[in-house]
């Protein structure tokens, strides 16, 4: 476990998707940052795996191609958010807070 910032502490990494979904069976994380052209199969594979094994983790996926297209892929996959990798510094930690804050909603809907 690595801290971050105040808000953000992290807590595992994978070098491929398929590493990706074990880290995440591992350890359980709230919010998963993948990057859509990683090793293996791809974070687009790994998005739709990781939303039906482990519902309440939200998937914020990293690009370098920030287009329409890649979002609507990212969103129709199950993924909460895409982030340019060209734009990290300003818009990655805002989209990991709205992350949390919808898995928390989608937790309060459930109970």
């Amino acid at each position: 476990k690595t801290h971050y910032c105040d808000q953000l502490d992290i807590v595992g990494t994978a070098r491929s998707s398929e590493e990706c979904i074990l880290q995440a069976q591992a350890l359980a994380p709230k919010v998963v940052l993948i990057d859509l052209d990683m090793p293996g199969r791809g974070g687009l594979w790994a998005i739709p795996l990781l939303q039906i094994l482990f519902p309440e983790t939200r998937v914020i996926a990293l690009t370098f191609s920030d287009d329409e297209d890649s979002r609507c892929a990212v969103l129709a996959a199950g993924g909460t958010d895409l982030v340019s990798k060209s734009a990290w510094q300003t818009d990655l930690i805002p989209a990991i807070q709205h992350a949390v804050k919808v898995g928390e909603m989608d937790s309060s809907f459930a109970s």
